[in-house]
């Protein structure tokens, strides 16, 4: 594994962060669009736990952010 300093290593971390959360916005809205699409009540239920799932990782993301 490379070493790197503290700074790199902050960066690097920064770009994760956005990364991940990138991909969260794509799980949300997919999710949104396919409860917005389906008449069964089962699987509208199970894609509003996943939007919650999501939205509740995209404010842990927020708050590692916020300390660095």
């Amino acid at each position: 594994m490379e070493k790197r300093n503290g700074s790199e290593a902050t960066v690097s971390a920064k770009q994760i962060l956005h990364t991940i959360n990138n991909q969260l916005t794509i799980v949300i809205g997919k999710a949104a669009l396919l409860a917005s699409e389906t008449e069964d009540l089962g699987l509208k239920k199970r894609c509003e736990e996943i939007e919650t799932a999501a939205h509740n990782i995209s404010r842990l993301l927020d708050r590692l952010r916020a300390g660095e």
